[in-house]
């Protein structure tokens, strides 16, 4: 299951910029799941989740959401020269690791990742996972001390046909309004996530 709002597509003179100026120029709608992301928060929460989440198409291209105008968000989404916000993607089968020899199904890898949210610890943060398809997966991560919220996403990027592909996973994590105005605590948690990942054959691609 997967529901994807289109954007329009852009004039014929946009399609050599950059593809988060394409994405900004463009009338953006976001994705919307019916009633998943409903009711969630409860009476508890004091912060509105943000508009934008889920995925995004774009012309050709399906990705999930670019980074807020802030600096406490980084998303594989953004162009590879924005060092503040690009973060480089995953893939679960790596050619010179596990997907050579006894590749994973994206079944298996998503029960991986659910596994290493919901038993690697992060800070003290508590995790919710709110939403969880076959290829997307949305987490809070909600601070011990201030009850401040993130939002975190993955998507798992679908093969093309015939293709040797890297089993490419992209996600995004990202502050709610009033979190420090840094992406220190979202990279941490990134690099926590991977790391632990790594030990279930997981391999950050780029890096």
């Amino acid at each position: 299951m997967r529901c994807v709002a289109e954007a329009p597509s852009g004039e014929p003179e946009k399609a050599s910029r950059g593809r988060r100026q394409l994405m900004l120029n463009g009338t953006l709608t976001p994705l919307v799941l019916g009633g998943l992301f409903d009711g969630v928060l409860g009476s508890e929460g004091s912060q509105e989740r943000p508009q934008g989440l889920g995925l995004h198409q774009y012309g050709d291209i399906v990705t999930l959401g670019l980074c807020p105008p802030v600096p406490n968000c980084v998303s594989t989404a953004e162009d590879l020269n924005d060092d503040s916000h690009f973060v480089p993607p995953w893939t679960y089968n790596p050619q010179e690791g596990r997907g050579i020899r006894n590749p994973a199904t994206p079944e298996q890898a998503m029960e991986e990742l659910v596994d290493v949210i919901q038993n690697t610890d992060c800070d003290g943060y508590e995790t919710n996972v709110v939403t969880k398809l076959s290829d997307y997966l949305y987490v809070e991560y909600k601070s011990p001390r201030l009850g401040l919220v993130d939002d975190v996403e993955f998507f798992f990027v679908p093969e093309p046909e015939g293709s040797s592909s890297l089993s490419r996973v992209d996600y995004r994590t990202s502050g709610r309004a009033n979190a420090p105005k840094s992406a220190e605590t979202q990279r941490k948690r990134i690099k926590t996530l991977r790391l632990a990942l790594q030990k279930k054959g997981w391999k950050s691609v780029g890096f």
